[in-house]
């Protein structure tokens, strides 16, 4: 052990959160923020208020001050993110209706974020995606399957190619539900 050196600091019986002080002595590793000590790591875990300033903790789910309640910062960047990557697969599948090509995108991409959008409100969002895009498929190999076994033994394919269009119908639907209600914010339900 260095002669010079300072002796080591002993832990404070107190926690961070409970210190009366106003002004915390200069510690390295410690930041002041006006309500005390506050380790680096919380410091960094705190934003400001977009209403009133109050500095505000990321766990905590409203302002003391004024009583806002909303996301921190980067959760909202997040979900701002996650909504835009729900309006690309909702396109893509509004242009799927025209040629197939475009749903296999689609389905690629609400897959690979919706294990991020998991515990946010545009989880259902990209469930609803996934099922109405295995859906469509689905009933497109059954009418597939109607229409060649018609003209197989029927001789009425053509006219059996039309039970495709409720299938688009109910895809239609789907998109411009999702769509709506992600442009006002809201989960889809309802299904």
């Amino acid at each position: 052990m260095d002669p010079e050196a300072p002796p080591p600091r002993t832990p404070d019986p107190l926690p961070v959160r409970f210190r009366r002080n106003r002004r915390a002595p200069a510690v390295p590793g410690v930041v002041a923020d006006g309500g005390g000590a506050v380790e680096s790591e919380m410091a960094a875990a705190r934003f400001p208020c977009p209403v009133c300033g109050t500095r505000i903790e990321a766990t905590r789910e409203r302002c003391f001050g004024c009583g806002w309640a909303g996301p921190p910062p980067d959760e909202a960047a997040r979900q701002a993110t996650l909504a835009r990557g729900a309006r690309i697969v909702y396109l893509l599948m509004g242009l799927s209706l025209f040629a197939a090509i475009p749903a296999v995108g689609a389905l690629a991409l609400a897959y690979a974020d919706r294990g991020k959008a998991r515990g946010t409100w545009l989880d259902s969002h990209y469930e609803w995606q996934v099922e109405t895009l295995w859906g469509v498929f689905w009933m497109g190999v059954a009418v597939l399957i109607a229409t060649w076994l018609g003209d197989r033994f029927l001789h009425a394919g053509e006219w059996l190619l039309l039970t495709g269009l409720p299938a688009l119908a109910w895809y239609a639907r789907r998109i411009v539900k999702g769509w709506t209600r992600l442009a006002d914010g809201e989960p889809v339900t309802e299904y």
